[in-house]
């Protein structure tokens, strides 16, 4: 690496960092990188171009430009910058092992092929008296808090099938039914996950909504519609997630 002008000193690598350089008077219209802690301005600049005074690493120490006891002048569109090549390096590496460019290992190692996953989805099954009073039924066993949960609902007569969704902030539930004259329709309803019934009407039978979840389990808040027939029960199959 050589300076601008006549300066005698030998060219350097980054082993030898001198403590001062001598900046000459004249245009530098080349970006250029000098390693130094001092520099001294003999004469006036005009920069068109960048010029960068730094350090190999953080010393503690300013990199300081000044004159050499001359007014100067540094004028023109360039920049004149300081900092360091390379960051500080930490003095302390306690519990840090390996080798720089080996390969990162862990326990388990820190392959995909070998990584084990939390389990993300849980299926089971529930039942209800179709006739049942209003109450609530706690779903436990799901070994995590559900984020999402679908069901799918029957009546032991297959008088009725409905099928719901909850993300525990919204619900909705489709259920489709015989009725009067014996063909089937089907029931939407916004605010509930579960729905069924055991006639033709869409009024006897049972409702529900997902109102709570913790750890392991979830609860519906149940509500019976009209006069549903005793001995049935409504049987269901559900799905819960979590991300």
């Amino acid at each position: 690496m050589s300076y601008i002008g006549t300066n005698a000193q030998d060219p350097n690598y980054f082993a030898n960092e001198p403590t001062s350089i001598e900046l000459e008077g004249g245009t530098y219209n080349t970006d250029r990188l000098y390693r130094s802690s001092t520099a001294t301005v003999t004469g006036d600049i005009t920069l068109t171009n960048n010029l960068v005074l730094a350090r190999i690493t953080d010393k503690g120490n300013n990199v300081t430009l000044t004159s050499d006891g001359t007014t100067r002048t540094i004028t023109g569109s360039g920049k004149i910058e300081s900092g360091n090549i390379v960051t500080t390096l930490p003095s302390v590496f306690d519990g840090m092992t390996g080798e720089i460019g080996s390969a990162v290992t862990g326990s388990p190692a820190l392959n995909l092929s070998n990584a084990t996953f939390p389990t993300q989805r849980k299926m089971g099954t529930f039942s209800r008296a179709l006739d049942g009073v209003d109450g609530t039924q706690q779903i436990t066993g799901i070994g995590f808090q559900p984020v999402f949960v679908e069901f799918t609902i029957v009546v032991d007569n297959y008088s009725s099938i409905g099928f719901g969704w909850t993300d525990f902030t919204n619900q909705n539930v489709i259920v489709k039914r015989p009725s009067a004259g014996n063909d089937w329709r089907a029931h939407m309803e916004a605010g509930y996950s579960l729905y069924a019934v055991g006639d033709s009407s869409a009024n006897n039978g049972q409702r529900g909504s997902i109102t709570a979840s913790d750890s392991d389990s979830f609860t519906i808040t149940w509500e019976e519609l009209g006069d549903a027939s005793a001995g049935q029960t409504c049987n269901c199959v559900y799905v819960a997630y979590r991300y």
